[in-house]
């Protein structure tokens, strides 16, 4: 199955609307690292995609979600980061 590498940051939230969030993903079967606000999201499909994102709609928060499609090498550059959460964003990226 195909896999898709995706970025969820949430604005303005709480603990509660986390959770929200963490239901909707555990729910689609999705692969995920929440570093503070900040998901990175494993798809298996584009239509797996779309429920994840149709279901945060739902949720009434703001937030901005980067969907990757075509991976191409790319990697993330990181300062400051546990080395073990930069490989698993990759992972979950780009792999």
């Amino acid at each position: 199955m195909a896999k898709y590498g995706n970025i969820l940051t949430i604005f303005n939230s709480d603990d509660n609307k986390s959770t929200e969030v963490e239901i909707i993903l555990a729910n689609n079967q999705t692969v995920y690292l929440k570093l503070h606000n900040t998901y990175y999201i494993e798809t298996n499909s584009k239509k797996n995609t779309s429920n994840v994102i149709r279901e945060l709609n739902n949720l009434n928060i703001d937030f901005v979600f980067f969907h990757n499609h075509i991976s191409d090498g790319s990697q993330i550059k990181s300062k400051g980061i546990d080395d073990s959460n930069i490989n698993t964003i990759n992972r979950i990226l780009f792999q």
